[in-house]
């Protein structure tokens, strides 16, 4: 109600004017009435706008005066023009000044940068640990390939060993024959055995190399070693028919199976005084096998039943009307 005493003060002024105008009282009559009504209107306007009974500029500026926002309007001298209640700016906070230009001056705000910056040592604390985890995990990755490629290795090596190892005390007798043989014939058969025991760790070593990286080996790798053995086991006096019919890859087992078989098969044939055999490779159904033919005699039997605990039960021998022969067959495994 406070608000309403200066427009109803102009309107009783403005009463008695037109009270004294109609009764032609002198100060009133003599003068402009459209003018003083002008002037009455013009005042009781202002005094609405003062007394807040109609919306105009100084609520938004007292809006603004009165508002937490903080902010600081600022002339172009930089003198403050307006200013609202700033909020409470602690020493220790973290605050940052910022301006904005306007028309005829500039906007100062203070902004907390404290929620802000420890949110972005957050962050950068996550990427360093990302980073960290990443680069463990790369270095892991690596160091389980360098594991597994040198327990490939080893594992390679270990059974490139096994293969020398094994001929090792065969080639001490054959050594310690070859010193005490005469020149002669005897002396050329030693060197000759030597020969085919040199071809056999040989290739029975690249077999091995070159089937270990994916477990299979083509076979015209095993056909190569086997006809160069052959031609160093002609040296010894036995001649060896080849007959190979296989295609494609097969497993790097198997083709060290096979040569290992017909290494020590055709030794004990030469021990034994045989002039010839049979060799056949090929692929069946289900798997490959190996078979060795010779004269029938006793020694095929008992080198069957001598070696059957290292081949295991694909190994067999037959009494052909022809002949003896020695059979070594793998099966073919379904699957990685």
């Amino acid at each position: 109600m406070l608000n309403l005493w200066a427009p109803l003060t102009i309107l009783l002024l403005y009463g008695g004017y037109i009270a004294g105008y109609i009764l032609r009282v002198p100060c009133c009559f003599r003068t402009e009435f459209v003018l003083r009504t002008a002037v009455f209107g013009f005042l009781w306007m202002e005094s609405l706008l003062r007394c807040r009974l109609l919306p105009g500029n100084s609520q938004y500026r007292d809006c603004f005066l009165h508002s937490r926002l903080g902010l600081h309007i600022l002339d172009r001298q930089g003198r403050t023009v307006y200013q609202c209640r700033q909020l409470a700016v602690p020493p220790e906070g973290d605050w940052q000044r910022r301006t904005m230009p306007i028309s005829g001056g500039q906007v100062v705000w203070y902004q907390d940068m404290g929620k802000l910056r420890r949110q972005k040592e957050k962050l950068e604390l996550t990427v360093q640990t990302l980073r960290r985890a990443y680069a463990l995990r790369k270095n892991w990755e690596k160091i389980r390939r360098e594991r597994i490629n040198q327990q490939t290795r080893q594992r390679i090596y270990a059974e490139v060993e096994g293969i020398l190892q094994s001929k090792g005390p065969l080639f001490i007798r054959y050594a310690r024959t070859l010193e005490l043989a005469k020149p002669g014939e005897e002396g050329r058969q030693v060197v000759a055995r030597l020969n085919v025991l040199a071809c056999y760790l040989k290739k029975q070593c690249v077999l091995l190399l070159r089937g270990r990286e994916d477990n299979s080996l083509p076979s015209r790798e095993l056909v190569l070693a086997v006809r160069e053995l052959c031609r160093y086991l002609e040296r010894t006096g036995l001649k060896t028919l080849v007959d190979v019919r296989l295609e494609g890859q097969l497993p790097v087992e198997t083709a060290l199976g096979f040569f290992q078989l017909l290494e020590e098969a055709s030794e004990e044939a030469v021990r034994q005084k045989e002039q010839s055999q049979i060799c056949c490779i090929k692929e069946k159904q289900g798997g490959w096998e190996l078979s060795l033919l010779w004269d029938p005699h006793p020694w095929v039997r008992e080198f069957a039943v001598r070696n059957q605990a290292k081949y295991g039960l694909g190994l067999s021998w037959l009494e052909l009307e022809y002949g003896n022969s020695l059979v070594l067959r793998s099966q073919r495994r379904d699957g990685p």
